[in-house]
């Protein structure tokens, strides 16, 4: 599988990171904003053991809570397969739950990933 790290950050700047940790100090949770082609764009992972439990939800509230309006690229089809062979489940709905707008003609359609843009603009929630 391709490491699509270098490809969401090359040419990025500005990071601020949010972490929600155990009280071991292992991430279970992780947002990053940042600019890249003159937009605030982010990305979020949450550990799929913790999935479900509102970390993803506190993180979004963290970002909108710093940012009048951001960016990033939500997975929109069943085909991204995981590194153990599982398919990877949308998080579409979950974006659109919490004030995001889909950028239908902002896609990406490739081996790697097939994805949509979404926005978050205060003025739009």
């Amino acid at each position: 599988m391709v490491d699509r790290f270098p490809v969401l950050l090359n040419d990025a700047f500005m990071f601020k990171h949010f972490l929600i940790l155990n009280k071991e100090e292992n991430v279970l949770a992780w947002a990053v904003y940042f600019q890249k082609d003159e937009e605030i764009r982010f990305s979020i992972l949450v550990d799929r053991k913790h999935q479900g439990l509102g970390y993803g939800k506190q993180l979004i509230d963290a970002l909108k809570n710093e940012l009048p309006e951001f960016y990033g690229w939500v997975v929109d089809k069943p085909n991204f397969i995981r590194k153990d062979g599982s398919t990877y489940p949308s998080p579409l709905s979950f974006y659109l739950h919490l004030d995001f707008n889909v950028v239908p003609e902002q896609r990406i359609d490739s081996d790697m990933i097939s994805a949509v843009k979404v926005k978050f603009s205060k003025g739009n929630s």
